[in-house]
């Protein structure tokens, strides 16, 4: 890895500058993360978030007619696929996803969506929890605050 270009910077400018039917356009796509545990999913998982897109973790062990099922319920417009055997990673573009809220995805856009993670919860039942940019930017700054953590601090995962 070349130190001045950061796999995560490689990868948000590979989300970003794609051409015209790859790229996403920061417009609260729903991007799902296919990935194992680890620094890939890391790096990935923060790209996707740099284009202000909604990342949404699937399961590393989805693939095929499961993952295509999976983004067809969750209306995925794109899945960020880490690569098993080179660096890197495949972005699937699924241009038949529709919205979600049934006003073109204005008013999803309007959560300035995250992350969505699906949980049953105690319903037993399957649903979309939204983290919104700000929420998380705001956890954040409290972690940091609380534990001392600045600017010059590295934190090893």
């Amino acid at each position: 890895m070349n130190p001045q270009e950061p796999e995560r910077d490689a990868a948000e400018r590979a989300l970003r500058d794609g051409d015209e039917d790859t790229a996403l356009d920061g417009g609260a796509e729903h991007v799902g993360l296919v990935a194992r545990q680890g620094r890939g999913f890391i790096e990935l998982a923060l790209a996707i978030l740099s284009c202000r897109a909604c990342l949404v973790p699937i399961a590393d062990d989805h693939t095929g007619a499961v993952l295509e099922g999976f983004a067809e319920r969750a209306q995925l417009h794109a899945i960020a696929i880490e690569r098993e055997s080179a660096p890197g990673f495949e972005l699937v573009v699924r241009p038949q996803a529709r919205a979600v809220d049934g006003n073109a995805d204005r008013d999803f856009a309007a959560l300035d969506p995250a992350y969505l993670r699906f949980t049953s919860g105690t319903t037993s039942r399957r649903k979309g929890v939204i983290l919104g940019h700000a929420a998380i930017l705001a956890r954040l700054a409290a972690a940091n605050a609380g534990l001392g953590i600045g600017p010059t601090d590295r934190i090893l995962w």
